[in-house]
């Protein structure tokens, strides 16, 4: 059985290391712990572009979509 995936992309003036964006990894654990065992999230810097990259799945498209936006509006507002 698949899980809906929502996918955000993130783009920002300058790309920092993960855990230079202050109060990132607190946000995410955050949100694991709101997915629990029915979802997952992952935060990662593009590899090629002055972007990030959210993805969150879990059984409800809406609720899921909700937490990616949260998450990329959280890197917006500390990077750009």
């Amino acid at each position: 059985m698949s899980v809906p995936q929502v996918l955000k992309n993130v783009k920002v003036k300058v790309k920092k290391p993960l855990d230079e964006i202050e109060g990132l990894s607190e946000k995410v654990r955050s949100i694991k712990e709101m997915l629990g065992d029915k979802g997952r999230i992952l935060v990662r810097p593009s590899g090629t572009e002055p972007k990030y990259r959210v993805m969150v799945e879990g059984e409800d498209r809406g609720f899921i979509e909700e937490l990616a936006e949260e998450v990329a509006d959280f890197i917006k507002q500390r990077l750009c």
